[in-house]
C-alpha cells in the first residue's frame, strides 16, 4: 500500500484519522466547510481555516461496485463498494463501504464512519451502514 504525501494542507487530517477522528476545514472567513482538504475555500477564497472534528454521521448519496482495481494495491479487496456520502456536516466524502455489496442499498441509507488502519503508519477512512 502506497501512504498519501502529507503537506502542511493535509497533516492534521490524517494525524485525525490515525487517532480515530475525521476532520474537516472550516473557512475562518466564511464558515463553509471543506472535504477533501486543500489550501483556499472555494467559496470565498480565503486561505485561513481551523479544523474541526465531523461527527461521523452520514447518509449515502450515490455507489458503484468496483471490480477493477484502480491500483495493484487494491486488486485484493475487488469487488467492493465505493459510496459518496453526505456528512452530516454538509459536505460529501467517498469511501469504501465495509459491509458485503450483498445488502440492499437506497439512498439516503444511514452511514457511519469507521477507520481502517491498513499499516502502521496508514489508516484510512471507510463507511459501515447503521
Amino acid at each position: 500500500m502506497i501512504n498519501p504525501k502529507t503537506s502542511i494542507e493535509n497533516k492534521a487530517y490524517w494525524t485525525g484519522l490515525a487517532n480515530g477522528e475525521l476532520l474537516l476545514q472550516e473557512c475562518t472567513n466564511c464558515g463553509s466547510l471543506r472535504h477533501y482538504p486543500r489550501p483556499m475555500c472555494d467559496s470565498c477564497y480565503s486561505f485561513e481555516h481551523r479544523w474541526i472534528r465531523a461527527s461521523g454521521n452520514a447518509s449515502l448519496y450515490a455507489w458503484t461496485e468496483c471490480h477493477h482495481a484502480f491500483h495493484p494495491s487494491f486488486a485484493e479487496l475487488t469487488p467492493y463498494t465505493l459510496v459518496t456520502a453526505t456528512l452530516k456536516e454538509g459536505p460529501r466524502m467517498l469511501a469504501p463501504l465495509t459491509q458485503s455489496s450483498k445488502r440492499a442499498l437506497y439512498l439516503g441509507m444511514k452511514l457511519k464512519i469507521i477507520f481502517n488502519q491498513v499499516s502502521v503508519d496508514l489508516t484510512l477512512p471507510a463507511f459501515k451502514a447503521t
